[in-house]
């Protein structure tokens, strides 16, 4: 009886770990302040231009372009300075919610090839602005 109440336990405790591990939108954005705050210090970068980003605007900055390389970093969605797609499924999958799984790996997918800078920095722009310009919704550059 106490191993069967124990199973029972697991599986109860698993189905809520999982349940609970998916994130609103609201709850992602204010997750991502902490990003923002921490590549804005790192990288000196001025807060009028990545509010800018949310409204299309992408200036060609150096700090921007480096502020978004930060914060793909801090979001797990770069190894070695890179973008990784497989990362980056891998944060979607956990994290987002269910109804914008799909969308966001396209963007992912078709932005990864809009990345043709050498230069990790320009790069994480050319992605960052490819992905407001697919699907705004699942941009969640802080």
């Amino acid at each position: 009886m106490k191993a069967f109440v124990l199973v029972l336990t697991l599986v109860l405790a698993s189905h809520f770990v999982d349940v609970e591990s998916r994130m609103t939108v609201a709850q992602i954005k204010n997750a991502l302040k902490g990003v923002r705050k921490a590549c804005v210090a790192k990288v000196g970068v001025s807060t009028d231009l990545i509010d800018d980003t949310h409204k299309g605007v992408f200036a060609e900055d150096r700090a921007l372009m480096c502020y978004l390389l930060c914060c793909m970093g801090m979001m797990k969605t770069v190894k070695n300075g890179r973008y990784s797609s497989a990362a980056a499924a891998a944060q979607v999958e956990a994290l987002l919610p269910i109804e914008l799984i799909d969308r966001a790996k396209v963007v992912s997918i078709d932005c990864a090839a809009q990345m043709t800078s050498e230069d990790d920095c320009e790069a994480a722009w050319q992605f960052a602005k490819c992905g407001f310009e697919m699907d705004k919704e699942v941009y969640f550059f802080p």
